[in-house]
C-alpha cells in the first residue's frame, strides 16, 4: 500500500469508507501502538490514516496494511471516523463522516486539562484502559466503553548471542566484524555483540557494545551463541 500525500483542489471531495485520523504520530507512543495494530489485524483495504505529521519509520511499518495520506484540509467525505485525540477533534472531518468515533487513551483529569464539553456528540466513546474510561466518566456524560488494544504479538526470532576479545586491527579481523555486523544488520537478524578491546573503532552497530578488556568472561562466554577469543 503505497503512502500519499493529498493536495485536493478545492471543489475534489475525497471519498473514503473508515477513517482514523491521527494529528501526528511520533516514533513511539500509544496512539501510534493502536494504529499499528488495528491496521494489521483489520487490513481489509477499507481502512485509511489521515496525519498531519508522523515518523517515517511509523509510516514504513503502516504501509503493508493500510493507505495514509497526509492531511492537509483536503475535502473528505466518510462513512466512518474515529478521532484518537479529544483535542484535535477536527470540525471539518466531524461533519464529513456519517459516524463518529472518539478513542481516548489518557487519564484525563490527572495529566490532562481536558474540557470534554468543547467537543462534539460522537456514536460512541473509546478508552484503551479502565482507569482512561473512568476519569473520562467524571468529565462528560456520554457513556464510555473500555476497548483494549488488539495487541498481537509476533512469534520473537531468537536473540543471537555473540562475543568477541580483540584488538580490532586489521590483521585481527576488524574488517571482518564490521561485514558480519552489516550482514546481520541488513539481513534484520536479531543479535547483541560483546565486544572487549582495547581499540574500540570510531562507528559501530547499535547492536555491537564495546566493554573494556578483562582476563575473566566466563559469564558472557557462557550465554554467547558464537565466540572468538583471538587476541
Amino acid at each position: 500500500m503505497k503512502k500519499s500525500v493529498l493536495r485536493e483542489r478545492n471543489n475534489h471531495v475525497l471519498e473514503l469508507d473508515v477513517v482514523i485520523h491521527a494529528t501526528f504520530l511520533e516514533k513511539i507512543g500509544g496512539i501510534e501502538t493502536w494504529v499499528y495494530y488495528i491496521a494489521k489485524k483489520y487490513n481489509i483495504g477499507q481502512i485509511t490514516l489521515l496525519y498531519s505529521r508522523a515518523d517515517k519509520e511509523q509510516l514504513d511499518r503502516l504501509e503493508p496494511y493500510i493507505k495514509t495520506i497526509q492531511y492537509t484540509g483536503q475535502k473528505i467525505k466518510c462513512n466512518k471516523i474515529i478521532f484518537t485525540m479529544a483535542q484535535h477533534v477536527v470540525p471539518e472531518l466531524y461533519e464529513s463522516a456519517k459516524e463518529k468515533y472518539l478513542l481516548v487513551h489518557a487519564n484525563y483529569g490527572k495529566v490532562y486539562e481536558y474540557g470534554y464539553e468543547k467537543f462534539l456528540e460522537m456514536n460512541k466513546v473509546y478508552a484503551v484502559s479502565n482507569v482512561a474510561r473512568d476519569s473520562l466518566k467524571r468529565l462528560t456524560e456520554q457513556e464510555v466503553f473500555t476497548l483494549y488494544n488488539p495487541v498481537e504479538i509476533d512469534k520473537p526470532r531468537k536473540l543471537l548471542k555473540l562475543i568477541s576479545a580483540t584488538r580490532l586491527t586489521q590483521e585481527k579481523g576488524e574488517g571482518r566484524i564490521k561485514k558480519l555486523s552489516e550482514e546481520l544488520d541488513k539481513k534484520g537478524i536479531p543479535y547483541i555483540w560483546h565486544i572487549f578491546t582495547d581499540r574500540p573503532p570510531e562507528k559501530v552497530s547499535k547492536n555491537i557494545i564495546l566493554m573494556q578488556p578483562r582476563y575473566n568472561m566466563s559469564d558472557y562466554i557462557a550465554q554467547a551463541d558464537y565466540r572468538s577469543t583471538v587476541v
